[in-house]
């Protein structure tokens, strides 16, 4: 009897101990002799013991006696939860009814066909879209409609994916499985589904839609640029790839410059124009034109004034003046003097020609600025070589196209050969065929070769590509140049090297 009293007793002093010092210490601790973490009111450690924690079990009719959805104090008891024995699941009170973690692991909704990954057209006023509907059939559509197909869904809600995190609802219907964006505006844009029911919702999977030729860059957005070469006749991407008129050579032609070219020189239909570096169109871009008459030199003028309009430009070659029209050569070499010798056509001591093509300089000078009628009139101007860069690797410096669908590049590249036939013969198309999705061709950039600064002689048709930028680097500015063997986002090029352009959307 003494025995059973000091149980007793000892039992009494221990549930004294709980009751009077736990209320002192609002976190506790069980299973170690450590303080629980600021963020815990209970931390259970199974360090040295490792058992587990019951909560209350009742069956489906004790639960649903213990909070009627009928009391007062229902909405207050949110959160309370027990082990359900007539399930055998976790029951959890939402403050209005009981959920089971069972019925949500098993009945929240499943997407089980993802939408289109990617849709593009070339121009908006095209009556169809392509791109990848499974990871490797591209089948036109007559409309860009994506849609997800989800099990146990009862409601969708579409999104438009924005880059700084701000999504924002997907403009017009967009509560149904499907959906169409508007393909009348270029560029990209990016969009989701949220699909939900009662238990929970699951997001999709991003689909890209593009509008307009152009690529994805390094940080996910798109460049929209001209479907074509600056002073080409073909202008869509599909006739161009299958175009076999144009010529292939193998060098630069032996043809006398002052007596002007034919064969691969002249076909301008898909390599389109050869430029100098801040001339207006005034015939010297174009592949049949005659060298200059001094043909040593950089032009002496005269030249127009600085607020001169178009289309004789500013500080340009005065129409009428003996160099107006031609590709002026200037062969001084390192022999030249003056403040823009030996690589310079233009030898206004003015100094302005630096500013003709940068984004900075004179837009009137830009003949990019001048095209019109190009899907919807849009403005263009001549790219900078950070916008070049963006759609490769986002920086400067040389690649190989072997490695381009690496995960450091922008889109899949792949270099088209030229038919590798004697000089003066027909052959096909060269040039960089470009996918962001590793199937659809958004933007092809043909290998229109160049026009050398101290020759005026034309090489590497059909083999590389020299394509100019707004961007200077001291004298001379950058051009995006590549062929074959690798591509250069930052190759410095002579002023007076005839190269092509591929304008880019002012958007």
């Amino acid at each position: 009897m003494r025995n059973k009293n000091k149980q007793m007793g000892r039992a009494i002093l221990l549930l004294s101990a709980v009751l009077f010092t736990v209320p002192l210490k609002a976190q506790v601790t069980i299973g170690a002799q450590t303080a629980p973490d600021n963020y815990s009111l209970l931390d259970l450690v199974t360090t040295n013991v490792k058992k587990g924690v019951h909560l209350p079990r009742m069956n489906t009719t004790e639960r649903d006696a213990l909070i009627p959805a009928t009391t007062a104090d229902s909405a207050a008891a949110d959160g309370v939860a027990i082990y359900n024995t007539t399930t055998n699941c976790y029951d959890v009170w939402n403050g209005k009814k009981w959920l089971s973690l069972c019925d949500y692991t098993n009945n929240a909704p499943v997407i089980t066909v993802q939408p289109r990954a990617f849709s593009w057209k070339e121009l908006t006023t095209d009556a169809k879209f392509t791109g990848v509907t499974s990871p490797t059939n591209p089948a036109p559509l007559a409309i860009a409609t994506i849609s997800v197909t989800a099990t146990g869904a009862t409601s969708y809600q579409w999104y438009e994916f924005i880059r700084n995190g701000q999504d924002k609802v997907a403009a017009g219907t967009s509560n149904l499985a499907t959906y169409t964006p508007d393909g009348n505006a270029l560029g990209m844009k990016q969009y989701y589904c949220l699909v939900s029911n009662a238990f929970g919702s699951t997001k999709s999977d991003i689909a890209k839609v593009a509008v307009g030729c152009g690529a994805m860059t390094m940080e996910g957005g798109w460049r929209t640029f001209m479907c074509y070469n600056l002073g080409a006749t073909i202008t869509k991407i599909a006739d161009q790839l299958s175009y076999t008129g144009n010529l292939y050579n193998s060098g630069f032609l032996g043809e006398v410059p002052a007596t002007g070219y034919s064969g691969a020189a002249v076909d301008a239909s898909v390599y389109g124009d050869l430029y100098q570096w801040g001339r207006i169109p005034d015939g010297h871009q174009l592949r049949s034109s005659l060298n200059s008459a001094t043909n040593n030199a950089p032009s002496a003028g005269p030249y127009t004034p600085w607020n001169t309009s178009w289309p004789d430009g500013s500080d340009q070659i005065a129409s009428g003046a003996p160099d107006y029209g031609k590709f002026v050569v200037n062969n001084l070499g390192s022999t030249g003097s003056g403040t823009y010798a030996p690589f310079d056509w233009n030898a206004n001591p003015s100094g302005n020609n630096y500013n003709m093509w940068p984004d900075i300089g004179y837009a009137n000078n830009d003949p990019c600025a001048h095209v019109s009628g190009v899907d919807g009139n849009i403005g263009w101007r001549m790219p900078n070589i950070y916008e070049w860069c963006a759609i490769w690797r986002g920086v400067m410096g040389a690649g190989s196209p072997s490695v381009s669908a690496s995960v450091n590049t922008a889109n899949t590249w792949v270099y088209i050969f030229a038919a590798p036939t004697t000089d003066n013969t027909t052959g096909t198309t060269g040039g960089f065929a470009i996918s962001p999705d590793g199937v659809t061709t958004t933007l092809f950039l043909p290998s229109g070769g160049s026009r050398q600064w101290d020759s005026g002689q034309i090489g590497v048709v059909g083999i590389q590509g020299f394509y100019w930028t707004s961007t200077l680097r001291h004298i001379q500015p950058f051009s995006f140049h590549f062929g074959p063997g690798g591509i250069q986002t930052g190759s410095n090029s002579p002023r007076a090297n005839g190269n092509s352009v591929r304008c880019i959307a002012n958007i």
